[in-house]
């Protein structure tokens, strides 16, 4: 029989003695979803590193680390390892389609094409070789070689750009907008009547900061697909960031025109307001609030708007309201400032402490904490 002492020893060695060793591959699996769902880059690419050290030759870790320094802008390293991977399996197809495109985007036209050539070589029944080498040829304006090129890969892969397409969309909503371009890209070159792909390919180009491009794709967009409000709705949106307020209204028009929805008369608002319609801007801000009232952003657009015209106690109702609906840091300050503005420090104060005691965004961290100092300072 175990005595009570041994006995606690020989559970407490159970509950303390470490885990069985995990195989590379579960390791490598596990790397890769938890990339996939925190987007942690350097947790990732140590977790790789700590595995090529025990396995040089694994060619998909070597392409695993390629992809997650690429998502992470270090084209350089990304390379390296490419390189790496296609000199232990010359013929991997996936690296050396990625590695082509890479090399397209740093300049090297020729070693791009060449490992678009080694890939249909290589899968000649396959689409994505033929898909990547138009779209080379596109880019350099070789547009007969494009069209070939195109047709051989339609005719491959007839569905293969819903592949390239939901790749994007997993991209977008992982906020890695570059590889969404990319993606989205390639769906559309395969089925360019698709007007949600010339949509989504215009989500991407917007978040990239290029706005030109952005209009391109909508009006493509429209023209697959005529009387979309969604489509005119973006549109309004870009045009009133690039504050051609003017333009911005008549694509609000024809999305209300399409479809209405609260969203738009919010949008058309704020255009209204930018260029002094007093009264299209309040009644656009009243039908939106009307039809959805619980339309934080209208709530908070009004309230910038009244605030900025000095109607001080209706942008305060406003900024209630929203926060009624989400309370967040960055509107507390908002509808603090007004009080700090209007020398209501009691208010101030509560306002700013109620934000600090919420924020999560760091930058605003300090902005708080220095407003709050004068207002407590002007308090007293």
């Amino acid at each position: 029989m175990v005595r009570p002492a041994s006995l606690l020893l020989l559970i407490l060695l159970g509950c303390t003695s470490a885990p069985p060793p995990r195989e590379p591959e579960q390791v490598f699996a596990d790397t890769l979803r938890k990339y996939a769902e925190d987007g942690d880059a350097a947790a990732a690419l140590a977790s790789l590193d700590d595995l090529l050290l025990k396995r040089p030759e694994w060619v998909e870790a070597h392409v695993a680390r390629a992809s997650i320094l690429l998502s992470a802008g270090r084209k350089a390293g990304a390379l390296a390892s490419f390189d790496r991977a296609l000199s232990i399996r010359p013929k991997f197809l996936d690296a050396l389609g990625a590695r082509g495109l890479l090399l397209a985007e740093l300049g090297r036209t020729a070693d791009a094409e060449r490992d678009f050539k080694t890939l249909i070589d290589a899968a000649p029944e396959a689409p994505d070789g033929y898909l990547f080498r138009a779209w080379l040829e596109l880019r350099d304006g070789r547009y007969s070689e494009s069209q070939r090129d195109l047709a051989e890969a339609r005719a491959r892969g007839p569905g293969r750009w819903q592949d390239y397409h939901n790749a994007g969309a997993a991209a977008s909503r992982a906020n890695r907008w570059a590889q969404a371009e990319r993606n989205f890209e390639l769906a559309v070159l395969l089925r360019p009547d698709h007007a949600d792909g010339w949509f989504a390919l215009s989500r991407a180009h917007a978040a990239l900061g290029r706005p030109d491009q952005t209009l391109e794709d909508l009006d493509r967009a429209d023209r697959e697909r005529p009387r979309d409000p969604g489509v005119w709705y973006a549109r309004g949106e870009m045009l009133r960031s690039l504050q051609r307020y003017v333009e911005a209204i008549k694509a609000y028009d024809r999305a209300i025109e399409f479809g209405a929805a609260p969203i738009m008369y919010s949008g058309r608002a704020q255009a209204c307001a930018c260029v002094n319609d007093t009264r299209g801007a309040e009644a656009d801000f009243a039908i939106a609030l009307e039809l959805e009232p619980k339309l934080r952003e209208a709530w908070v657009a009004r309230a910038r708007w009244r605030s900025a015209n000095g109607r001080y106690e209706e942008a305060i109702e406003d900024y209630a309201a929203a926060l009624r609906i989400r309370a967040s840091a960055s509107v507390l300050r908002e509808l603090a400032r007004l009080h700090h503005d209007k020398e209501q420090w009691s208010l101030a104060v509560a306002g700013y402490e109620q934000a600090l005691r919420i924020c999560v965004e760091p930058e605003l961290r300090p902005v708080l904490e220095h407003d709050l100092a004068e207002a407590r300072a002007r308090k007293k």
